[in-house]
């Protein structure tokens, strides 16, 4: 990354050439590494495999005609798992699994959704011994069994890698998100679907928007209100009526607090950053502002996923807005600082040709 960050110095990112459309075709076809075949993260650093990353751009790949190289992927990825013996969120360029800096939640949780996603019941069975033991592994090291909650006082790798939040509202998700899969895969898990998703509304709802965590301060935060209806893990078992009027509060709520001004999605406003009042990385020190009041583009993806079922016109706008950014930059940035420009420190440059763009070409087909 440093490496990188020098070399393109001024933000000199590759250029594609043509339209939004054709520059992200040419994203997700560079993302694809024909040998290993499995999808990358990016095409500038983010080299390796991502759980997270590769689930966020799973729905739009499998709809733009990539279901092919999604399953060769998730077999790709279940293998590299299966030898290592345990799922971790990211699978380096030389093939080893790790996660960072601690565990994910959200690995289990995700792989989950894509192999639902993609209805491979033929490598769940396959992998069957491997799931169960990590759906064992999950039940322990995160699920608190007289809170139904995540453990107060262990740090997880998240969306906010950087961050330590007690109890994250996006930890919860995952647990919920494990339960549901759980139930649905046939794989033993000591807590039910049910109990886990009223538990999660009960805890961090507060009637407006979730709360980022068990702190409960009166902060929106991105994460915390687009995941819980991204993952769907509401879905039968809060009304749907509920939980679209919960979407809409939620989807004001960020706005409200300039979360997707100028585009989506900050993950906290800049006036919350210091009241936030959360630990960070060492890390962030050599990329200030990285997981705070920058605009990241996959969250801002997964909260037009949502908004535009819930608002269409306030998500045209957006998308149309980031179609402008392809064009302007000729290629898709991972995240801009807080004045929109493109994320550069000494140490630390955005990175480029994310596989999250295929989410922006599904969504605006969507919105045409």
């Amino acid at each position: 990354m440093l490496a990188r960050a020098r070399r393109i110095g001024n933000g000199d990112f590759r250029r594609y050439q043509g339209s939004a459309e054709e520059i992200c075709r040419q994203i997700i076809d560079d993302c694809w590494d024909a040998d290993k075949r499995y999808f990358r993260v990016s095409n500038g650093h983010f080299l390796g495999f991502y759980v997270r990353d590769f689930a966020h751009a799973g729905r739009a790949l499998v709809d733009l005609g990539f279901k092919d190289r999604v399953n060769e992927t998730l077999r790709w990825a279940l293998g590299v798992f299966e030898r290592h013996g345990q799922i971790e969120q990211s699978i380096s360029r030389e093939g080893k699994p790790f996660s960072f800096p601690a565990y994910s939640p959200d690995a289990l949780g995700l792989l989950l959704y894509v192999l639902d996603l993609t209805n491979n019941r033929a490598l769940v069975k396959r992998h069957r011994k491997l799931l169960q033991h990590e759906a064992d592994r999950f039940a322990r090291a995160v699920i608190d069994p007289k809170t139904l909650l995540p453990y107060l006082h262990k740090r997880f790798s998240a969306m906010r890698d950087h961050a330590w939040r007690p109890a994250a509202c996006y930890d919860a998700v995952m647990a919920v998100l494990v339960a549901k899969y759980a139930e649905r895969f046939g794989l033993e898990f000591p807590y039910k679907h049910k109990a886990m998703a009223e538990k999660l509304v009960e805890t961090y709802w507060n009637g407006n928007y979730f709360f980022s965590d068990l702190n409960k301060r009166k902060i929106v935060t991105g994460d915390a209100n687009v995941f819980p209806f991204w993952t769907n893990v509401l879905e039968g078992v809060v009304p749907k009526q509920q939980i679209d009027s919960m979407t809409k509060k939620a989807m004001r709520a960020m706005h409200q607090a300039g979360l997707d001004d100028p585009w989506p999605l900050r993950y906290v406003s800049a006036k919350d950053v210091r009241r936030e009042g959360i630990r960070l990385n060492i890390a962030n020190l050599f990329a200030k502002g990285y997981q705070t009041d920058s605009i990241w583009m996959n969250i801002g993806l997964c909260m037009l996923d949502v908004q535009v079922q819930s608002d269409p016109p306030a998500a045209k706008r957006h998308i149309e807005r980031v179609g402008e950014l392809i064009t302007e930059h000729g290629t898709f940035l991972e995240l801009y600082d807080k004045t929109g420009q493109p994320f550069k420190t000494f140490w630390y440059v955005s990175d480029e040709a994310m596989l999250w763009c295929a989410q922006w070409l599904r969504l605006s087909r969507e919105v045409r």
